[in-house]
């Protein structure tokens, strides 16, 4: 994603608004004839029961529990957190844009943007081609949407800008319902700005800006207050730092972005930790199995190890007892025989000596 080519916005916003004038009226008095009046009180829905019996019905009150939702605080981030945003707003958001350094985010963005007439309009994108934001919603995917408008509505009904942008987050949800929209306010113009603007003046701004603030929940919609970056200590634009009591000067933009990346909400990925549960519950099914492998069966199989080795030393007594049977026979033999030879070599008698020597050997071989 990259920013698209967008006009150059000029200095007098009062143009803007005399050339939208009639638009505006008449789409806001068509919202005013389709508004529909609903009373809802907290947590209870009064719901309208027939009766049967011809009666007047009786309203009948139906609790709700919902459980609390998981709100997040704002933290520091870089500037890869602008890669997957959107930007939508008027000439103020267009100075973002241009001199701030938005990175790769995507930009919807023109010299009098407005809520009113933000869904048919068009911008010029990366090819110098004209896009609608529902264009742009549908060949990308967002996980931030910043929304930088009103100072251009500030002179109309309140109530029913505020109508306006309550449409637009729900139709931006619907075209990203993960997304994370961040509402920023509008940016305060200069003390002598506001002290002679019946139209541009700090008043309005702070009575539009707190009534969409309330639309932030803290979970999916959060407010941010950039007045706090540029604000001198009456609550007004420093005159420093603008050169039509509206506009910021160009250099200050990077200081803004800088600011943006310290509200950044950040939320846990739910699948991936249910992933790795689901890993650490498969990573167990192993211990169990080898807990339950059956041990005696590999004890049984050394067990018999012993009558292999009893076989075996068969074998070396075996061997070893003819061993000591040829040597007794021998030594018996070589006695025996050395004795008698003596004895027949003394009496003459070779004969004897022979009979006796047999015997000898036999008899020891029986023993």
């Amino acid at each position: 994603m990259g920013n698209g080519y967008r006009p150059n916005w000029s200095m007098e916003v009062h143009t803007d608004m005399a050339v939208a004038a009639e638009t505006l009226d008449a789409e806001m008095a068509d919202a005013g004839n389709d508004a529909e009046n609903e009373v809802v009180s907290g947590d209870e829905v009064s719901v309208q029961t027939d009766d049967l019996s011809g009666n007047e019905a009786v309203p009948v009150t139906e609790t709700v529990n919902e459980e609390e939702p998981v709100t997040y605080e704002f933290c520091e981030v870089d500037a890869t957190y602008f890669d997957n945003a959107l930007f939508i707003g008027d000439s103020r958001t267009d100075g973002l844009s241009r001199y701030g350094g938005l990175g790769e985010a995507d930009v919807f963005a023109s010299t009098g943007m407005n809520i009113y007439q933000l869904w048919n309009s068009e911008v010029m994108d990366e090819n110098k081609e004209l896009i609608t934001l529902e264009d742009m919603l549908e060949q990308n995917d967002y996980s931030k949407i910043y929304i930088t408008l009103g100072i251009n509505e500030i002179d109309y009904s309140q109530k029913k800008t505020v109508e306006r942008f309550t449409e637009t987050i729900e139709k931006l949800q619907e075209y990203e319902p993960g997304a994370i929209i961040f509402l920023q306010s509008n940016l305060h113009v200069s003390k002598k700005r506001s002290s002679s603007d019946k139209i541009y003046n700090n008043d309005k701004i702070n009575s539009l800006n707190e009534k969409i603030a309330l639309l932030a929940d803290n979970t999916d919609i959060f407010y941010i207050d950039c007045n706090e970056l540029f604000n001198d200590d009456n609550g007004c634009l420093k005159a420093d730092l603008t050169y039509d009591g509206i506009h910021v000067y160009k250099k200050y933009y990077p200081e803004w972005v800088a600011w943006l990346l310290t509200k950044g909400i950040v939320k846990e990925d739910t699948s991936v930790t249910q992933e790795v549960v689901t890993e650490e519950a498969v990573t167990q099914e192993p211990v169990t199995e080898v807990a339950v492998t059956v041990e005696p069966v590999t004890e049984v199989t050394v067990t018999q190890e012993p009558i292999t080795e009893e076989a075996v030393t068969e074998e070396p007594i075996t061997d070893a007892t003819e061993e000591v049977k040829v040597e007794v026979t021998q030594d018996v033999n070589v006695g025996a025989s050395q004795e008698v030879k003596a004895e027949a070599s003394q009496e003459g008698n070779v004969e004897a000596s022979k009979e006796v020597k047999a015997d000898a050997s036999q008899g020891a071989i029986v023993e």
